[in-house]
C-alpha cells in the first residue's frame, strides 16, 4: 500500500465501498478489513461501547481423532481440554480437563481459531449447545457463554 492510503476505502470497479485499508495492525503489512467486518465493529461498539468476546474458560490443545470417531463425527480433529478454569462456563456446564470439544453450535471444532471465530460477540450471554468426547463416547452439553473481561 502506498504511505498515506491506510485509513482509506477500497472501492471495487463498481464504485462499492467492500473494505477499509490499513497498514497499523502488522509490521510492513497492508490489508484491508472487509465491509461486513467494519459493520459488525461498529454495532458492536454502539450497542456495548467495546467490541466483545466469548469466554468458555477452558485451555485447549488440537488433537486428532480415533478412526471410529472420525467416522462419526465426519472430521480428523478436535480440542483437547487441558484446563477448566474454576467457576467458568465450561465448568458450570460440566467439561472436565480430557474431554475434546469437537463442536461448538452447529459447526465442527478443529482448531483454536475455529473456536475462537465462534467466540465472537453475538453469543454472549447465550446457552450453546457444544458437543465434545468423553471416554470414547459423544457428549451433548449447553454452554452459556460469558463475555471475556
Amino acid at each position: 500500500m502506498y504511505p498515506g492510503f491506510s485509513g482509506g476505502p477500497l472501492i471495487n470497479t463498481a464504485g462499492q465501498l467492500i473494505g477499509l485499508n490499513t497498514s497499523a495492525l502488522g509490521r510492513d503489512v497492508s490489508l484491508t478489513i472487509p465491509t461486513p467486518t467494519l459493520a459488525r465493529v461498529a454495532e458492536a461498539l454502539q450497542a456495548h461501547g467495546q467490541v466483545q468476546r466469548g469466554y468458555l474458560g477452558v485451555s485447549t490443545h488440537r488433537v486428532h481423532l480415533p478412526d471410529d470417531l472420525k467416522a462419526e463425527l465426519n472430521q480428523k480433529r478436535g480440542l483437547l481440554v487441558v484446563s477448566v478454569e474454576n467457576d467458568s462456563p465450561a465448568a458450570k456446564a460440566g467439561l472436565t480437563m480430557g474431554d475434546t470439544l469437537v463442536a461448538f453450535g452447529d459447526s465442527p471444532v478443529q482448531s483454536h481459531d475455529d473456536l475462537l471465530a465462534l467466540l465472537a460477540g453475538d453469543v454472549v450471554g447465550t446457552a450453546v449447545s457444544t458437543q465434545f468426547v468423553r471416554g470414547g463416547q459423544v457428549h451433548t452439553t449447553e454452554i452459556t457463554v460469558a463475555a471475556r473481561s
